[in-house]
């Protein structure tokens, strides 16, 4: 039996260009390994932040024209001490930048800092043409909105009755209002109006208006007319696209998986039917990451409640 005898230095070679080999191939190796893909949340801070293109006036949230009247919400105002208390405010999700929808009367989603029982706070919606240096028409609203019983996080569908035209852009609007409570008119005031034109039956204080009475006390009376106060507003304009871009993001659409396709949307511009396609599909991971985005990712209930115009 013939026995080879161990030599180390000719390992020792093979080995050193083995070493050497794996050195110069593993750079090129790693060149070649594809980056991780950007998740939705990534997609959804960069427009957030304003890594996009155009960008058009608006705002996501309310800049608040405080009256003391007009206390909202039931969590305490954010503050430099406490950054976080940021829920006392109106937020709709939408970036700042001009958004797109392929739908005719697309969702709004927001939050709302009260509830219908806040006293004498309403929630108004106001729809109308991109204002020019010509003109601005309304063509929906003002529409108040019937609230639920506490705070939290909303939806609510433009009007089927003015649906958008595809290519026009439009300014929609949130408001949060203040009314104060209509007083008891006084009776020396009551007697001094006029009787109506149809028999003699006076006019109702509450049916007229007296411009100058208007959150003032009148000469005439002790008693201070009621004055609506806007505290907070947000808005933000909307365009719908038309067919040939439908068409591409139905297709691209069919193309992507679950984990892309939310982002797909995002690729086309298209943010309000992504959140549309997020909420409808349920609490998840993405809409919990989209609610944290707009520091909302503590509120205790994160299915939209449907608003509805109060009649």
């Amino acid at each position: 039996m013939t026995r080879q005898r161990f030599n180390s230095k000719a390992h020792w070679r093979v080995l050193q260009s083995s070493l050497l080999a794996f050195a110069i191939a593993s750079p090129l190796t790693l060149s070649l390994t594809p980056p991780a893909e950007a998740g939705l949340i990534d997609s959804v801070r960069r427009i957030l932040s304003g890594d996009t293109g155009s960008r058009a006036s608006g705002r996501s949230r309310g800049g608040a024209t405080r009256d003391e009247m007009c206390t909202v919400g039931q969590r305490v105002p954010e503050t430099a001490d406490n950054p976080g208390a940021s829920n006392s405010q109106l937020v709709v999700l939408i970036p700042d930048a001009l958004q797109k929808t392929t739908q005719a009367n697309p969702e709004l989603f927001l939050y709302v800092p009260f509830g219908r029982n806040a006293q004498n706070m309403m929630l108004v919606f106001e729809l109308a043409t991109k204002e020019t240096a010509n003109s601005r028409q309304v063509i929906a609203g003002p529409i108040t909105l019937s609230l639920p019983t506490e705070p939290g996080l909303m939806r609510f569908q433009l009007p089927s009755e003015t649906p958008l035209e595809i290519g026009e852009t439009y300014e929609w609007t949130f408001r949060l209002v203040c009314q104060e409570t209509q007083p008891t008119p006084d009776p020396e005031l009551t007697a001094l109006l006029p009787v109506a034109a149809t028999g003699n039956t006076p006019i109702d204080i509450h049916d007229i208006q007296i411009p100058s009475l208007n959150g003032s006390t009148d000469r005439l009376s002790r008693t201070t007319l009621p004055a609506t106060t806007v505290r907070q507003e947000v808005f933000g304009n909307i365009q719908r696209v038309g067919a040939d871009e439908t068409a591409k993001l139905n297709a691209a659409l069919i193309d992507s998986d679950s984990s892309t396709r939310y982002e797909t949307y995002l690729d086309y511009d298209i943010w309000l039917d992504m959140v549309s396609a997020l909420a409808a599909a349920g609490p998840s991971s993405d809409w919990a990451d989209l609610l944290a985005a707009f520091d909302l990712g503590d509120i205790e209930d994160p299915t939209p409640y449907t608003l509805s115009p109060s009649f």
